[in-house]
């Protein structure tokens, strides 16, 4: 279910909105094939040894940005940036990846350095979430006493958990909309959103969905995933990244129903990224900011970033599924709470599907 601050035990603090102005459109974009002085085709894409840098000026060229990077003494093997559809201009943000994770760590010390008059922000692309990455996400990896997402709290609902893996878990949700083919993902260390964890947590992660994938599919359902970053600077350690996982009947056509409410009838601009979940391509869109992201069965997903003074309603997603669905009723996880017993026999059922599709 979609949460409302404290009010069940997967319950997270009041939300808090974030984010950057856009950069308005440049007439001066350039019009020409750009040109790489790097070989794309040869570079092996690591994270491990790239930097994530932010705030670059969107008439920074490459060689400009390596320029940039020169003091620390390292070799760039690319530089990853795209540009804006609607303007031309080259985007604000861009993964410089270098030899060695040596020598990522030394570029690391050009943070704050200026180019073109702008102070650049420059932090490991591995842990990227914002202002303060590394040192915040490493921070934020601990378990928090008051998080019902972490497993150590003594208060978590752990009835709930279906199956438990080396860096992530899968629950059913405390209101599902579909029981019990509605799950919680999430990563066990307490990060803010999938782009703040770790490669390997990430991956696990993706393999979590393509299991439940696979098991929801034997029951003749298609896969509805989303996930709303909130910073929650309120509480102690932010918000614990969190997926829901929501089976929806094939012959519905929940997909296009979906991507229609969302796009067009929540009066929310949702951008669309065609292809398979890509982090890269989701930092280019929110970069820091808070957001909302949809999977749909097609495998396409739709990102909203929230900016800065932005309401977004909290349950703009699940009500909009449910009404796809064709249960409205469902919008409000509140009415469908299951009675102690009715949990423990949904647990047991989806385990029962999930034995043969689960990672461990």
């Amino acid at each position: 279910a979609d949460l409302t601050p404290q009010d069940f035990r997967w319950g997270q603090g009041p939300a808090r909105q974030g984010g950057e102005k856009r950069m308005k459109p440049s007439s001066s974009a350039p019009s020409a094939p750009f040109q790489s002085q790097f070989d794309k085709a040869k570079v092996v894409v690591d994270s491990r040894k790239s930097v994530y840098a932010k705030n670059l000026p969107f008439r920074a060229t490459e060689g400009e940005i390596v320029a940039f990077f020169k003091p620390s003494g390292g070799t760039i093997v690319d530089v990853r940036r795209r540009r804006d559809p609607g303007s031309g201009n080259w985007k604000g943000f861009a993964l410089v990846q270098f030899e060695t994770a040596e020598q990522m760590e030394a570029a690391c010390k050009l943070d704050g350095s200026q180019l073109q008059g702008r102070p650049i922000s420059v932090n490991p692309a591995q842990v990227h979430t914002g202002p303060g990455d590394g040192q915040r996400a490493q921070r934020e990896a601990n378990p928090i006493a008051d998080c019902w997402f972490c497993l150590s709290n003594p208060n978590a609902a752990l009835n709930l958990v279906a199956s438990v893996a080396s860096e992530c878990y899968l629950a059913l949700d405390k209101g599902p909309i579909n029981s019990p083919f509605h799950l919680l993902a999430v990563p066990i260390d307490h990060l803010s959103c999938t782009l703040d964890l770790k490669d390997s947590t990430f991956a696990e992660l993706e393999r979590y969905m393509g299991a439940v994938a696979s098991c929801f599919a034997s029951q003749g359902l298609d896969l509805v995933m989303f996930e709303r970053y909130l910073k929650l600077k309120g509480r102690e350690g932010g918000n614990h990244c969190h997926w829901n996982l929501v089976g929806v009947a094939k012959d519905q056509n929940v997909g296009p129903k979906l991507k229609e409410a969302l796009s067009e009838g929540s009066g929310f601009a949702f951008r669309e990224m065609k292809t398979k979940l890509n982090r890269e391509d989701l930092r280019e869109i929110v970069g820091d900011m808070e957001y909302v992201l949809v999977t749909l069965p097609d495998g396409s997903s739709l990102v909203h970033p929230i900016m800065r003074g932005e309401r977004v309603p909290f349950n703009l997603v699940r009500e909009a599924l449910a009404k796809s669905m064709g249960c409205p009723e469902r919008a409000d996880w509140k009415q469908c709470r299951q009675t102690d017993d009715q949990e423990a026999n949904a647990v047991a059922k989806f385990k029962a599907i999930f034995g043969q599709f689960d990672l461990m």
